[in-house]
């Protein structure tokens, strides 16, 4: 299910650029669009936010992400 799973987002990329950036599936590369962004499982997502040595990478659950979007006008698929 969609709603048990995280996007993760890299403050690094983010604040440097202005606009964030999401780590896209599989962890290769970032992307821009929050409908393409990467959806990890909890412990996927927990993994990597904690071997994130520069504590630069957040996790949020897709549910409340998209909450977040629906304000906006896109939800992620």
């Amino acid at each position: 299910m969609e709603d048990d799973k995280y996007i993760l987002i890299d403050l690094e990329q983010t604040l440097g650029t202005g606009e964030v950036h999401f780590w896209n599936q599989n962890r290769f590369g970032y992307t821009k669009i929050p409908g393409v962004a990467g959806k990890f499982e909890v412990k996927e997502a927990a993994t990597i936010v904690s071997n994130d040595l520069d504590n630069n990478t957040v996790a949020v659950p897709v549910k409340q992400f998209n909450t977040i979007l629906e304000k906006y006008g896109e939800v992620m698929n």
